[in-house]
């Protein structure tokens, strides 16, 4: 019996896409559904990209055509509300922000762009990233999907808590100390903080302007 597209890791479905054993329309159509069938009770999104049918139907035409392309290309990802991305608001669940989208894309979501990556849309975090837990004033509390009576841990909780879920393979989140890994660790998904300054973290977003003794880094979950 074939494996749900939602169970798939990214690595499988980007394995899937260059063999031509799946499309990425297919895959990103049962996301879709899958969160709309599953993040009325998890409220891990922040934003929905509508673009991301038409984005999979060009990269399938794309691999069609034979175009030499990334191992990404194809592959759905989400990314952390604090983190830019293009025409979307980067709240970090302050009222303050609303409604002031990003002109650009941060440095590491331009890249991911460029190598063929559909984003599906932005994730929840808590109040000015500063909480182990998700929940803010703008866009509520996201829940554990293993026990909605529990957090799926912060500031990245929003991307721990879809990924655990299955609404998204991959996604882009922040860590200064444990803002990955901890939320995680609490939804049984693995949590990655590169070397400070390893990617650029430009267009990232940090509630406290000018803190450079302490800094955030961008990472996967």
């Amino acid at each position: 019996m074939p494996v749900p597209y939602h169970q798939l890791s990214a690595s499988q479905i980007s394995m899937g896409l260059k063999s031509g054993e799946l499309r990425a329309t297919d895959v990103v159509q049962a996301l879709i559904q899958r969160r709309v069938m599953m993040d009325g009770q998890l409220n891990s999104f922040t934003a929905v990209c509508d673009d991301a049918m038409q984005a999979a139907e060009s990269a399938d035409r794309a691999r069609k055509q034979g175009q030499r392309l990334s191992p990404l290309h194809g592959v759905p990802m989400t990314i952390k509300d604090s983190v830019d991305l293009r025409g979307f608001d980067s709240t970090m669940g302050l009222s303050s922000r609303v409604g002031k989208p990003a002109a650009n894309d941060s440095v590491l979501v331009a890249e991911l762009r460029r190598l063929g990556v559909i984003f599906l849309g932005k994730t929840n975090v808590p109040q000015a990233l500063l909480a182990q837990e998700t929940e803010n004033q703008v866009h509520g509390t996201t829940n554990n999907p293993w026990n909605l009576k529990r957090t799926p841990g912060g500031s990245s909780g929003g991307e721990s808590a879809a990924i655990a879920a299955g609404l998204s393979p991959l996604g882009v989140g922040t860590d200064i100390g444990g803002s990955i890994r901890m939320p995680a660790h609490f939804c049984g998904i693995v949590g990655f903080k590169p070397t400070l300054d390893r990617w650029s973290n430009r267009g990232s977003n940090s509630a406290i302007k000018g803190q450079e003794l302490v800094r955030a880094q961008i990472g996967l979950l």
